[in-house]
């Protein structure tokens, strides 16, 4: 659960607390927009995300394992209750990737860094774009 939660935050630039509410109620899997309430939104506003193909697809394959009992794209333990703990698997993802300070957070750049990362469209920050593709591609 945790990895298909980091996945759908690369693929959508979305904070991990707005990951972790996402409802199967708040998609459109057809037009590719992911309405997020107001109530889960840092702006405090109704957000209108457009969807990349691949979180379409990510969306799809995870929506056949899904159950109509269970509103979280991310469930929790317990029936209705989103996962809220990615902490102990993003841990064992850096130490893999032995990037021990790449924080969650960072994975909302992934998305802007467009189909080809270059130091020069992250205003080249170097750092930052190898840590990101060496996260990016960790195997599963």
């Amino acid at each position: 659960m945790a990895a298909n939660a980091i996945r759908f935050q690369i693929l959508t630039g979305a904070r991990i607390g707005e990951v972790h509410s996402a409802k199967w109620g708040d998609l459109d899997l057809e037009r590719g927009v992911w309405t997020k309430p107001s109530c889960h939104s840092k702006q405090k506003r109704t957000e209108h995300l457009p969807l990349s193909r691949s979180a379409v697809s990510h969306l799809s394959e995870m929506s056949v394992t899904s159950t109509a009992a269970e509103p979280h794209l991310f469930p929790g333990r317990k029936t209705g209750k989103p996962c809220r703990n990615v902490k102990a698997f993003w841990r064992s993802v850096t130490k893999v990737a032995d990037l021990p300070s790449y924080c969650i957070h960072d994975n909302r750049h992934i998305p802007r860094m467009g189909p080809v990362a270059s130091p020069s469209r992250m205003g080249g920050d170097r750092k930052f774009v190898a840590n990101s593709m060496k996260i990016f591609f960790v195997p599963n």
